[in-house]
Protein backbone atom coordinates (compact mmCIF):
# COMPACT_ATOMS: atom_id res chain seq x y z
CA UNK A 1 0.00 0.00 0.00
CA UNK A 2 1.66 3.45 -0.95
CA UNK A 3 0.05 6.61 -0.01
CA UNK A 4 1.47 9.52 -2.24
CA UNK A 5 1.52 13.34 -1.72
CA UNK A 6 2.16 15.63 -4.92
CA UNK A 7 4.26 18.01 -3.63
CA UNK A 8 6.31 20.94 -6.32
CA UNK A 9 9.94 20.09 -6.78
CA UNK A 10 12.25 21.73 -4.67
CA UNK A 11 14.52 22.54 -7.89
CA UNK A 12 13.72 24.09 -11.16
CA UNK A 13 14.07 22.14 -14.40
CA UNK A 14 16.84 25.20 -15.18
CA UNK A 15 18.40 24.45 -11.63
CA UNK A 16 18.17 20.65 -12.18
CA UNK A 17 19.79 20.64 -15.36
CA UNK A 18 22.95 22.51 -13.75
CA UNK A 19 23.05 20.15 -11.13
CA UNK A 20 22.57 17.01 -13.65
CA UNK A 21 25.74 18.82 -15.92
CA UNK A 22 27.76 19.16 -12.93
CA UNK A 23 27.23 15.64 -11.70
CA UNK A 24 28.11 14.54 -14.93
CA UNK A 25 31.08 16.43 -15.79
CA UNK A 26 32.50 15.72 -12.23
CA UNK A 27 32.17 11.57 -12.09
CA UNK A 28 35.30 9.92 -11.33
CA UNK A 29 34.11 6.26 -11.20
CA UNK A 30 31.00 4.79 -12.41
CA UNK A 31 29.93 1.88 -10.50
CA UNK A 32 26.97 -0.45 -10.77
CA UNK A 33 23.53 1.76 -11.64
CA UNK A 34 21.14 1.21 -8.54
CA UNK A 35 18.01 2.10 -10.41
CA UNK A 36 19.12 -0.51 -13.00
CA UNK A 37 19.67 -3.08 -10.93
CA UNK A 38 16.83 -3.06 -9.05
CA UNK A 39 14.32 -2.84 -11.87
CA UNK A 40 13.10 -6.49 -12.78
CA UNK A 41 10.40 -5.63 -14.78
CA UNK A 42 9.64 -5.26 -18.54
CA UNK A 43 10.18 -1.94 -19.62
CA UNK A 44 7.26 0.68 -20.93
CA UNK A 45 6.36 0.53 -24.37
CA UNK A 46 8.72 3.09 -26.41
CA UNK A 47 6.80 4.97 -28.60
CA UNK A 48 8.48 3.07 -31.74
CA UNK A 49 6.75 -0.32 -30.11
CA UNK A 50 3.52 1.60 -29.72
CA UNK A 51 3.49 2.42 -33.56
CA UNK A 52 4.49 -0.75 -34.60
CA UNK A 53 2.07 -2.18 -32.68
CA UNK A 54 -0.60 0.01 -33.64
CA UNK A 55 -0.08 -1.05 -37.60
CA UNK A 56 -1.95 -4.20 -36.49
CA UNK A 57 -0.35 -7.40 -34.77
CA UNK A 58 -1.01 -10.72 -36.92
CA UNK A 59 -0.42 -13.73 -34.39
CA UNK A 60 0.23 -16.35 -36.75
CA UNK A 61 3.12 -14.07 -38.06
CA UNK A 62 4.14 -13.36 -34.66
CA UNK A 63 4.36 -16.92 -34.19
CA UNK A 64 6.36 -17.54 -37.41
CA UNK A 65 8.84 -14.90 -36.15
CA UNK A 66 8.83 -16.87 -32.60
CA UNK A 67 10.05 -19.81 -34.44
CA UNK A 68 12.75 -18.36 -36.90
CA UNK A 69 14.25 -16.62 -33.64
CA UNK A 70 14.53 -19.61 -31.67
CA UNK A 71 16.01 -21.75 -34.29
CA UNK A 72 18.81 -18.60 -35.03
CA UNK A 73 19.24 -18.82 -31.37
CA UNK A 74 19.38 -22.96 -31.11
CA UNK A 75 21.89 -22.51 -34.00
CA UNK A 76 24.14 -19.77 -31.99
CA UNK A 77 24.04 -22.10 -28.90
CA UNK A 78 25.26 -24.98 -30.98
CA UNK A 79 27.99 -22.91 -32.08
CA UNK A 80 29.26 -22.30 -28.58
CA UNK A 81 28.54 -25.98 -27.55
CA UNK A 82 30.92 -27.35 -30.36
CA UNK A 83 33.64 -24.59 -30.77
CA UNK A 84 33.87 -23.28 -27.10
CA UNK A 85 37.36 -23.94 -25.52
CA UNK A 86 36.11 -24.00 -22.02
CA UNK A 87 34.95 -26.90 -20.35
CA UNK A 88 31.42 -25.31 -19.54
CA UNK A 89 30.80 -24.92 -22.98
CA UNK A 90 30.37 -28.68 -23.51
CA UNK A 91 28.53 -29.32 -21.19
CA UNK A 92 26.12 -26.93 -22.11
CA UNK A 93 26.79 -24.19 -19.65
CA UNK A 94 25.89 -21.51 -21.64
CA UNK A 95 23.32 -19.41 -23.47
CA UNK A 96 22.19 -17.31 -26.45
CA UNK A 97 19.08 -14.61 -26.64
CA UNK A 98 17.62 -12.04 -28.30
CA UNK A 99 16.44 -8.85 -26.22
CA UNK A 100 14.02 -5.67 -27.55
CA UNK A 101 15.84 -2.10 -28.14
CA UNK A 102 15.18 -1.14 -24.25
CA UNK A 103 16.83 -4.66 -23.17
CA UNK A 104 14.17 -6.77 -22.37
CA UNK A 105 15.23 -10.62 -22.94
CA UNK A 106 12.24 -11.51 -25.61
CA UNK A 107 13.64 -14.78 -26.82
CA UNK A 108 16.04 -17.55 -25.38
CA UNK A 109 17.79 -20.60 -26.83
CA UNK A 110 16.00 -24.19 -25.84
CA UNK A 111 18.96 -25.07 -23.99
CA UNK A 112 21.63 -24.21 -21.19
CA UNK A 113 21.27 -21.96 -18.49
CA UNK A 114 18.53 -19.91 -18.37
CA UNK A 115 19.63 -17.89 -15.82
CA UNK A 116 22.49 -16.14 -17.81
CA UNK A 117 19.66 -14.93 -20.24
CA UNK A 118 17.35 -13.72 -17.93
CA UNK A 119 19.79 -11.23 -15.88
CA UNK A 120 21.44 -9.42 -18.73
CA UNK A 121 18.77 -6.54 -18.97
CA UNK A 122 20.86 -5.27 -16.70
CA UNK A 123 23.87 -4.82 -18.51
CA UNK A 124 22.31 -3.98 -21.94
CA UNK A 125 20.18 -0.95 -19.68
CA UNK A 126 23.73 0.21 -18.21
CA UNK A 127 25.35 0.42 -22.17
CA UNK A 128 21.85 2.12 -23.29
CA UNK A 129 22.16 4.90 -20.39
CA UNK A 130 26.14 5.32 -20.33
CA UNK A 131 27.36 4.79 -23.46
CA UNK A 132 24.91 5.04 -26.37
CA UNK A 133 25.26 9.08 -26.42
CA UNK A 134 29.24 9.31 -24.96
CA UNK A 135 31.76 10.69 -27.01
CA UNK A 136 33.80 7.89 -26.64
CA UNK A 137 32.21 5.29 -26.71
CA UNK A 138 28.61 5.31 -28.48
CA UNK A 139 26.70 2.08 -30.11
CA UNK A 140 27.13 1.93 -33.90
CA UNK A 141 26.61 -1.12 -36.25
CA UNK A 142 28.97 -4.09 -35.66
CA UNK A 143 29.77 -3.28 -32.11
CA UNK A 144 30.27 -5.74 -29.24
CA UNK A 145 30.19 -5.48 -25.21
CA UNK A 146 31.63 -7.57 -23.34
CA UNK A 147 30.56 -8.25 -19.91
CA UNK A 148 31.11 -10.66 -16.40
CA UNK A 149 31.18 -8.53 -13.57
CA UNK A 150 27.89 -10.06 -11.18
CA UNK A 151 27.22 -6.14 -9.98
CA UNK A 152 26.17 -5.54 -13.38
CA UNK A 153 23.90 -8.07 -13.87
CA UNK A 154 25.54 -11.76 -14.16
CA UNK A 155 25.33 -14.86 -12.02
CA UNK A 156 28.55 -15.06 -11.31
CA UNK A 157 32.37 -13.88 -12.60
CA UNK A 158 32.97 -16.84 -14.56
CA UNK A 159 29.73 -16.30 -17.08
CA UNK A 160 31.53 -13.76 -19.66
CA UNK A 161 29.33 -12.31 -22.18
CA UNK A 162 29.29 -10.48 -25.86
CA UNK A 163 26.23 -8.27 -26.43
CA UNK A 164 25.85 -6.69 -29.96
CA UNK A 165 23.44 -4.97 -31.37
CA UNK A 166 21.07 -5.04 -34.36
CA UNK A 167 20.63 -1.71 -35.99
CA UNK A 168 18.57 -0.76 -38.58
CA UNK A 169 18.66 2.36 -40.58
CA UNK A 170 20.69 3.68 -37.21
CA UNK A 171 18.01 2.94 -35.10
CA UNK A 172 18.64 0.46 -32.57
CA UNK A 173 15.88 -2.21 -32.59
CA UNK A 174 17.36 -5.21 -30.96
CA UNK A 175 20.10 -7.12 -29.03
CA UNK A 176 21.66 -10.84 -29.05
CA UNK A 177 24.10 -12.05 -26.48
CA UNK A 178 26.08 -15.20 -26.37
CA UNK A 179 27.34 -16.25 -22.48
CA UNK A 180 29.50 -19.10 -21.69
CA UNK A 181 30.66 -20.18 -18.51
CA UNK A 182 34.52 -20.03 -18.73
CA UNK A 183 37.29 -22.01 -17.05
CA UNK A 184 39.60 -19.32 -16.04
CA UNK A 185 38.86 -15.99 -14.85
CA UNK A 186 41.88 -14.84 -13.18
CA UNK A 187 41.20 -15.14 -9.86
CA UNK A 188 43.24 -16.40 -6.74
CA UNK A 189 42.36 -20.03 -7.82
CA UNK A 190 42.85 -21.28 -11.22
CA UNK A 191 39.27 -22.63 -12.19
CA UNK A 192 37.27 -19.08 -11.90
CA UNK A 193 35.15 -20.11 -8.94
CA UNK A 194 37.71 -19.49 -5.66
CA UNK A 195 36.92 -21.43 -2.90
CA UNK A 196 39.40 -19.17 -1.37
CA UNK A 197 38.12 -15.82 -2.10
CA UNK A 198 37.64 -13.08 0.69
CA UNK A 199 36.95 -10.11 -0.99
CA UNK A 200 35.44 -9.12 -4.60
CA UNK A 201 38.99 -8.50 -5.30
CA UNK A 202 39.95 -12.17 -5.18
CA UNK A 203 37.36 -13.16 -7.79
CA UNK A 204 39.58 -12.30 -11.35
CA UNK A 205 38.30 -10.44 -13.92
CA UNK A 206 35.34 -7.63 -12.83
CA UNK A 207 34.32 -6.45 -16.29
CA UNK A 208 31.44 -3.68 -16.34
CA UNK A 209 29.79 -4.03 -19.71
CA UNK A 210 32.47 -2.26 -22.51
CA UNK A 211 33.00 -2.11 -26.24
CA UNK A 212 35.72 -4.90 -27.18
CA UNK A 213 34.39 -4.98 -30.95
CA UNK A 214 34.64 -1.41 -32.70
CA UNK A 215 32.61 -1.80 -36.01
CA UNK A 216 33.49 -5.45 -36.46
CA UNK A 217 37.04 -5.24 -35.09
CA UNK A 218 38.02 -6.91 -32.10
CA UNK A 219 40.40 -4.45 -30.11
CA UNK A 220 43.63 -5.97 -30.12
CA UNK A 221 44.16 -3.53 -27.23
CA UNK A 222 41.48 -4.29 -25.05
CA UNK A 223 41.86 -8.12 -26.00
CA UNK A 224 45.75 -7.77 -24.49
CA UNK A 225 44.94 -6.51 -21.52
CA UNK A 226 42.23 -9.15 -21.17
CA UNK A 227 44.62 -12.28 -22.09
CA UNK A 228 47.25 -10.44 -19.18
CA UNK A 229 44.60 -10.77 -16.96
CA UNK A 230 44.36 -14.57 -17.01
CA UNK A 231 45.93 -17.80 -16.81
CA UNK A 232 44.98 -19.20 -19.97
CA UNK A 233 45.36 -16.20 -22.91
CA UNK A 234 44.59 -18.46 -25.72
CA UNK A 235 41.29 -19.89 -23.82
CA UNK A 236 40.29 -15.99 -23.28
CA UNK A 237 40.64 -15.12 -27.10
CA UNK A 238 39.03 -18.84 -28.59
CA UNK A 239 35.92 -17.96 -26.46
CA UNK A 240 36.15 -15.03 -27.22
CA UNK A 241 35.71 -15.25 -30.94
CA UNK A 242 33.41 -18.18 -30.48
CA UNK A 243 30.93 -15.98 -28.89
CA UNK A 244 31.51 -13.18 -31.75
CA UNK A 245 31.05 -15.98 -33.90
CA UNK A 246 27.65 -17.00 -32.80
CA UNK A 247 26.24 -13.99 -32.45
CA UNK A 248 26.78 -12.49 -35.90
CA UNK A 249 25.77 -15.81 -37.18
CA UNK A 250 22.25 -15.09 -34.88
CA UNK A 251 22.42 -11.85 -36.52
CA UNK A 252 22.86 -12.96 -40.07
CA UNK A 253 19.11 -14.93 -39.61
CA UNK A 254 17.46 -12.15 -37.71
CA UNK A 255 18.79 -9.62 -40.92
CA UNK A 256 17.21 -12.27 -43.65
CA UNK A 257 14.07 -12.69 -41.18
CA UNK A 258 13.42 -8.68 -40.82
CA UNK A 259 14.39 -8.17 -44.65
CA UNK A 260 11.28 -11.01 -45.09
CA UNK A 261 8.58 -9.16 -42.62
CA UNK A 262 9.76 -6.07 -42.12
CA UNK A 263 11.63 -3.33 -39.19
CA UNK A 264 8.06 -3.01 -37.90
CA UNK A 265 6.57 -6.18 -37.51
CA UNK A 266 9.82 -7.79 -35.96
CA UNK A 267 9.78 -5.40 -32.93
CA UNK A 268 6.00 -5.43 -32.67
CA UNK A 269 6.82 -9.36 -32.67
CA UNK A 270 9.56 -9.01 -29.88
CA UNK A 271 7.32 -6.65 -27.56
CA UNK A 272 4.20 -8.35 -27.60
CA UNK A 273 6.30 -11.47 -27.12
CA UNK A 274 7.48 -10.52 -23.46
CA UNK A 275 4.05 -8.98 -22.42
CA UNK A 276 2.59 -12.04 -23.48
CA UNK A 277 4.86 -13.81 -21.18
CA UNK A 278 4.43 -11.10 -18.78
CA UNK A 279 0.83 -11.61 -18.45
CA UNK A 280 1.02 -15.59 -18.75
CA UNK A 281 3.53 -15.97 -15.89
CA UNK A 282 1.12 -14.01 -13.59
CA UNK A 283 -1.77 -15.84 -14.95
CA UNK A 284 0.01 -18.92 -13.96
CA UNK A 285 0.80 -17.99 -10.10
CA UNK A 286 -3.16 -17.21 -10.16
CA UNK A 287 -4.21 -20.44 -11.04
CA UNK A 288 -1.77 -21.76 -8.45
CA UNK A 289 -2.58 -19.83 -6.07
CA UNK A 290 -6.80 -20.45 -6.82
CA UNK A 291 -5.73 -24.13 -6.39
CA UNK A 292 -4.51 -24.03 -3.26
CA UNK A 293 -6.40 -25.47 -0.24
CA UNK A 294 -5.84 -22.13 2.34
CA UNK A 295 -8.27 -20.40 5.21
CA UNK A 296 -10.90 -19.02 4.03
CA UNK A 297 -11.47 -15.90 2.55
CA UNK A 298 -13.25 -14.14 5.44
CA UNK A 299 -10.71 -15.63 8.39
CA UNK A 300 -8.14 -13.61 6.27
CA UNK A 301 -10.09 -10.17 5.52
CA UNK A 302 -11.21 -10.08 9.67
CA UNK A 303 -7.28 -10.70 10.45
CA UNK A 304 -6.58 -8.10 8.39
CA UNK A 305 -9.01 -5.96 9.00
CA UNK A 306 -7.79 -6.37 12.95
CA UNK A 307 -4.48 -4.48 12.08
CA UNK A 308 -5.82 -1.62 10.04
CA UNK A 309 -5.77 1.37 12.10
CA UNK A 310 -8.69 3.12 10.01
CA UNK A 311 -11.34 0.65 7.80
CA UNK A 312 -11.65 4.37 5.54
CA UNK A 313 -9.33 5.45 2.88
CA UNK A 314 -7.09 8.26 3.27
CA UNK A 315 -7.69 11.63 1.65
CA UNK A 316 -4.88 11.55 -0.29
CA UNK A 317 -3.86 9.65 -3.26
CA UNK A 318 -3.29 6.06 -1.78
CA UNK A 319 -2.37 3.11 -4.99
CA UNK A 320 -3.24 -0.57 -4.12
CA UNK A 321 -2.02 -2.64 -6.82
CA UNK A 322 -3.10 -6.13 -6.85
CA UNK A 323 -3.19 -8.80 -9.42
CA UNK A 324 -6.46 -10.69 -11.35
CA UNK A 325 -5.80 -14.34 -10.76
CA UNK A 326 -7.44 -15.36 -13.88
CA UNK A 327 -5.98 -13.15 -16.24
CA UNK A 328 -2.71 -12.02 -14.82
CA UNK A 329 -3.94 -8.49 -15.43
CA UNK A 330 -2.87 -5.72 -12.86
CA UNK A 331 -5.73 -3.52 -10.88
CA UNK A 332 -4.30 -0.36 -9.10
CA UNK A 333 -7.29 0.23 -6.40
CA UNK A 334 -7.94 3.86 -5.33
CA UNK A 335 -10.23 5.67 -3.38
CA UNK A 336 -12.12 6.11 -5.98
CA UNK A 337 -11.86 2.23 -7.61
CA UNK A 338 -15.78 1.62 -5.30
CA UNK A 339 -13.48 -0.92 -3.25
CA UNK A 340 -13.49 -1.12 0.61
CA UNK A 341 -10.18 -0.16 2.15
CA UNK A 342 -10.00 -3.82 3.46
CA UNK A 343 -10.74 -5.41 0.84
CA UNK A 344 -7.97 -3.71 -1.36
CA UNK A 345 -5.47 -4.17 1.09
CA UNK A 346 -6.56 -8.37 1.32
CA UNK A 347 -5.99 -8.72 -2.43
CA UNK A 348 -2.64 -7.00 -2.13
CA UNK A 349 -1.69 -9.06 0.61
CA UNK A 350 -2.79 -12.64 -1.04
CA UNK A 351 0.66 -14.13 -1.42
CA UNK A 352 -0.16 -16.80 -3.83
CA UNK A 353 -0.52 -20.20 -2.24
CA UNK A 354 -0.37 -18.59 1.36
CA UNK A 355 -3.00 -16.82 1.63
CA UNK A 356 -6.36 -16.81 -0.08
CA UNK A 357 -7.07 -15.04 -3.44
CA UNK A 358 -9.51 -12.45 -2.48
CA UNK A 359 -13.01 -11.81 -4.29
CA UNK A 360 -13.97 -8.35 -5.28
CA UNK A 361 -17.06 -7.38 -8.06
CA UNK A 362 -16.83 -11.15 -9.29
CA UNK A 363 -13.12 -11.57 -9.76
CA UNK A 364 -10.55 -13.09 -7.50
CA UNK A 365 -7.15 -10.80 -6.86
CA UNK A 366 -3.84 -12.26 -5.57
CA UNK A 367 -0.72 -10.18 -4.31
CA UNK A 368 0.39 -7.51 -6.66
CA UNK A 369 3.75 -8.64 -5.48
CA UNK A 370 3.28 -11.10 -8.51
CA UNK A 371 3.64 -8.04 -10.57
CA UNK A 372 6.51 -6.61 -8.95
CA UNK A 373 8.10 -6.29 -5.49
CA UNK A 374 7.99 -3.07 -5.11
CA UNK A 375 5.55 -1.65 -8.20
CA UNK A 376 7.31 1.90 -7.00
CA UNK A 377 6.47 2.75 -10.90
CA UNK A 378 3.09 3.11 -9.83
CA UNK A 379 4.27 6.22 -7.54
CA UNK A 380 6.67 7.94 -10.44
CA UNK A 381 6.63 11.59 -10.55
CA UNK A 382 6.01 12.51 -7.26
CA UNK A 383 7.97 14.35 -4.80
CA UNK A 384 6.83 12.27 -1.51
CA UNK A 385 6.29 8.70 -1.17
CA UNK A 386 5.08 6.92 2.02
Amino acid sequence: MTAIENEPQSLTLQEQEWVDQFMDETTLFLGPDREIMRSHSISERSVYEDACIAKGVDRVTVERIRKRIAGALDEGYEMCEAQGAAPGAKWGDLTTAIYTAAGDVSYLSCHGVIAFSAILHHPIRYIMKYWKDEPTVGIHEGDGFIHNDARFGNVHNTDQSMIMPIIRDGDIIAWVAATIHEGENGACEPGGMPSGSETAFDDGLRMSPFKIVERGHLRRDLLTFLQHSVRDPKLQLADLKVKIASVRRIMERIDRLIDEVGVETFVAALRVTIEDVDVEVRRRIGELSLAQDTVGEDVRRAAVAARLPVPTWAARDVRIPAVDARTGEVVVFTPGSGVELVDAVTASCAVPGVWPPVTIGGNRYVDGGVRSSDNADYAAGFARVV
